[in-house]
């Protein structure tokens, strides 16, 4: 019995050790990762979204990709960061997309979403899953002690 837990404990420690993190927008685009900074963002603030996006087809070079960050509350997109072109993405060439967000001043403290709409040339519009985002509170706690009378 115990070699067989074991054997088993192994095995998934094998399948979330191969696992990878990343997330396919349409057959060949791969999200590689993500960054924001700073993080946690604030109430009336803005933060940048840093995207690696890799093209995993080792053959046909990606033209015409359009990428951007779906307006949400508490998040909307600053004009110039609406829309980000890339002309041409080769086989398995690296690249890196960054959107400023401006993060509403009434913002509540907790998690919120973001998603990244895709589309090479006129083709379909493909749409990451959600890109969670840990707005800090302004709010400051109060704690009293003790009262005396």
């Amino acid at each position: 019995m115990k070699k067989i837990l074991f054997l088993i404990f192994v095995s998934l420690l094998l399948f979330n050790i191969n696992a990878k993190g990343t997330e396919m927008l349409g057959n060949e685009l791969v999200i590689e990762s993500l960054s924001i900074d700073p993080f946690p963002v604030e109430p009336d603030s803005t933060f940048d979204l840093t995207v690696k996006l890799r093209n995993s087809n080792t053959r046909r070079t990606m033209y015409d990709l359009r990428f951007n960050v779906q307006d949400s509350y508490p998040f909307s997109i600053e004009e110039k960061d609406k829309i980000k072109r890339i002309e041409a993405l080769n086989p398995n060439e690296q690249t890196f997309v960054t959107f400023r967000v401006k993060t509403d001043v009434n913002a509540i403290k907790g998690e919120n979403e973001l998603k990244i709409n895709f589309q090479e040339g006129v083709g379909v519009t493909y749409v990451s899953t959600p890109i969670k985002v840990d707005v800090k509170g302004t709010a400051i706690d109060l704690s009293i002690v003790s009262i005396t009378t």
